[in-house]
Formats: structure tokens, sequence, C-alpha cells
């Protein structure tokens, strides 16, 4: 198995890595979430617990209550995931524009001393899986600062490999007619990832800006597509929208991730 982390590209390139892997004896087990920032994804993962603050200070009794944390911010993109909270279980989920704690089973309400840790139950069942990094797009589109993602991807990637995961971080592509700044910020991400992870990272903005792309796909480059590539963008033509690819394109960075995976050793 090999499971993908990340946010709405991860979770839209599932039918393609589905498709290129088949008959590799592996199989694509596919954890993205659309509209996810790189805290919720970390969170999921297990790598970076949030911490939670409840009303009162108290986990309550039974059933669920509004909490606050780092993923309050897009908690409407936040896929539920099961947490240990103080020693009770329960899910962390999105609900009426407030991140909810439900209590898995009623029981005694455990009093806090303040914010408290939630410890993700899934992501360290799944933490030995090779796996596929792809967060922090999301925060770059909403304006943050490199450097958070990269420490983010960075000590999400260190936990996993911790736990015996072999990791595969991709890299951001830019948006069609993404702003300067935004822009210059994914490069700056993608220009860390590369120093840091070597061959363990795969560079999907590069590939894009070449002429090569168009034979591989089978596709002839409009003047708009030449125009979004010289400028290091993500062209028109392989385009759902500004920020995301049609499946041509995402079948496109599907098999650069296979060719990688099979260099590594992976398949």
């Amino acid at each position: 198995m090999i499971v993908g982390w990340g946010s709405s590209s991860m979770e839209r390139i599932g039918p393609a890595m589905d498709c290129v892997l088949s008959g590799s004896g592996r199989w694509f087990h596919n954890l993205g979430r659309g509209g996810e920032s790189s805290h919720h994804t970390a969170a999921r993962i297990g790598a970076l617990p949030p911490r939670l603050s409840f009303p009162e200070n108290a986990v309550p009794a039974a059933g669920s209550v509004p909490v606050e944390s780092v993923l309050t911010h897009r908690g409407v993109a936040l896929k539920p995931f099961a947490v240990a909270v103080a020693g009770v279980q329960g899910v962390l989920s999105h609900e009426d524009g407030a991140i909810l704690f439900t209590r898995e089973a009623p029981g005694a309400a455990v009093p806090l001393d303040g914010p408290v840790a939630a410890r993700s139950l899934r992501g360290p069942e799944l933490s030995s899986f090779d796996s596929l990094l792809w967060i922090g797009k999301n925060d770059l589109s909403d304006g943050a600062d490199a450097s958070g993602v990269i420490e983010r991807t960075d000590a999400t990637a260190d936990w996993l490999m911790s736990h015996g995961a072999r990791v595969l971080v991709l890299g951001h592509f830019v948006n069609t007619d993404a702003p300067a700044k935004q822009q210059h910020q994914v490069e700056i991400v993608n220009r860390a990832h590369g120093s840091r992870y070597g061959s363990h990272f795969l560079d999907i903005n590069t590939p894009l800006r070449s002429a090569d792309i168009w034979s591989a796909i089978g596709l002839e480059p409009t003047e708009p597509d030449r125009r979004e590539q010289s400028a290091g963008r993500k062209p028109i033509s392989i385009s759902a929208d500004a920020a995301h690819f049609d499946m041509v394109g995402y079948s496109f960075v599907a098999s650069l991730v296979r060719d990688r995976l099979a260099d590594l050793g992976w398949l």
C-alpha cells in the first residue's frame, strides 16, 4: 500500500494513481482532502497534534462540543478523524462553522488545565507505510509565508520516517495566472524541498513548463498555454480551473510519480 496525504490535488489524483499503479503489485490509499491546510493534514497524520481549547476547560461527559484550535481556519474542509484527548476518544469534525469534538462514549467529564493535544488514532496506524506527501498549497494560496509550510512539511515527513515510512514529497505547481507573490512563495518551498529531500522530492512545476509535456499528453499548446508556461505557471489546457488540473493533467503528474517510485525501487 502507498498512502497519499494532502489536500485537493491529492484527493483528485486518486483515479490516475490507481491507473498508473495497476499491475505493479501496489495499491493507492488516498487520504487527500480538498481544502485542507497543512495544519489539518499533519494533524490527521498524527505528526503535529493540535492543541484544543474546550469550553469551561473540560472534556464533557457526553456528546459534541465546539473547540478552538489551529484547525479552525479552513475548518469546513477538515476531513473528520478519530483522536484521543486527555485519555478520551472521540472524533474531530466540522459543523455549522465550528470544529467539534464528539465523544465516542459517555463517561465522566475530564477537567483540564488549559489547551490539550488531540492525538490522531488512525494516522499512526498508517505511519509505517510508503507515503506521498503533498501538503501546504492551500496555506500558500491563503497568503501564508513559505517558511511555515516548509517547517510543517519537514516535521511531518520526519515524523513519518521516524515511524518507518519511506516518504516522497511532491512539489507544488504554480496556479494558472497566480499573483507574483504567491508564485514566489511556491518556488521558495519547492527549492527548499528539493535541497532537503533530493531524489525523494518530485519537482512537478518544472515539467509543466517544458515543451515536452505536449507530446507526452498528445495535445497542441495554445498561445495562452505558452504564456503561462513561460511565466512558470500551470498551462490552461490541462486545467479544470486555476488551482487544479483536469484528468489529463493529473494523469501526467501520476505518470511522473510512478516513474519516480520505480526509480526509488518502490515498485
